[in-house]
C-alpha cells in the first residue's frame, strides 16, 4: 500500500466542525418535522374540501322575496 498524509485540523477546529455539522443536522430534523407536518395538514384539508364536494347537497325551499 502506499502512504499517503492526510493533514488534520487541530482538535479545537474538528470540534468547532461536529459542532457546526451538529447545528445543522438539528435545522434539518427540525424542517423535516415541519414539512412532514404540513404535509398532514395538507392532507387533512384536501380531504375535508373532497368530503365537502362530494356531499349530497341539500334542496332548500326557494323562499319568494317580499
Amino acid at each position: 500500500m502506499i502512504k499517503i498524509t492526510v493533514p488534520l485540523p487541530p482538535p479545537a477546529e474538528q470540534q468547532r466542525i461536529v459542532a457546526k455539522v451538529d447545528e445543522l443536522m438539528a435545522v434539518c430534523d427540525w424542517l423535516e418535522a415541519n414539512l412532514t407536518a404540513a404535509d398532514k395538514t395538507r392532507h387533512r384539508l384536501l380531504d375535508v374540501l373532497l368530503a365537502g364536494a362530494l356531499r349530497p347537497t341539500v334542496e332548500r325551499e326557494l323562499v319568494p322575496a317580499e
